[in-house]
């Protein structure tokens, strides 16, 4: 009975203990400082402290997570930069290209970068869930919007319709609208 208290309890501790430490590593999410980067190593080594991760697990592991990161920020800097250009074009408003490129620069965009380095586990999850209701979004509003335009288009025709049919009764010639 004591081994399934101690597993169970060791089982609950530490999914508040992960989310403790994924909170806090959140928090300075894309900060402008450099404490950003500091709390998110800080929680780094408090959760490997914590769980007791091996050493050689680190060797390999951190290498392999930062690489990864590295891959993922070159993919989501990539997405970045499309999607601004792309609200660019829809909405210029008083942007030049220029000052666009300009603050799309990976120099002014480090704290962006690095985030997407350190936590692309969660960048990750977090485009593809967005991406997906976007899709979602898109395809429930296109849908409304053609039974919308199918509802006034069927109004105008048989109003038209009728209004031709009125004006030829009449004798006049007037047309539609």
């Amino acid at each position: 009975m004591d081994m399934i208290f101690a597993f169970l309890l060791g089982m609950y501790a530490s999914v508040p203990v992960i989310a403790l430490f994924s909170v806090w590593g959140l928090l300075c999410e894309r900060a402008d400082s450099g404490w950003s980067l500091f709390h998110l190593i800080v929680a780094g080594v408090a959760a490997l402290i914590y769980f007791k991760i091996p050493s050689i697990y680190i060797l390999y592991g951190i290498p392999a997570y930062v690489t990864l990161g590295f891959i993922w920020s070159f993919f989501r800097y990539n997405k970045y930069v499309s999607e601004t250009l792309k609200d660019f074009k829809k909405h210029p408003y008083n942007r030049t290209l220029r000052e666009v490129k300009q603050k799309l620069r990976p120099s002014l965009m480090a704290g962006s970068i690095t985030y997407w380095v350190l936590v692309w586990p969660l960048s990750l999850v977090a485009n593809f869930i967005g991406d997906g209701l976007e899709f979602i979004s898109d395809l429930i509003r296109g849908t409304f919007h053609n039974i919308y335009l199918g509802i006034l288009n069927s109004q105008f025709k048989s109003f038209e319709a009728e209004e031709v049919r009125t004006n030829f009764q009449d004798g006049t010639e007037k047309g539609g609208l």
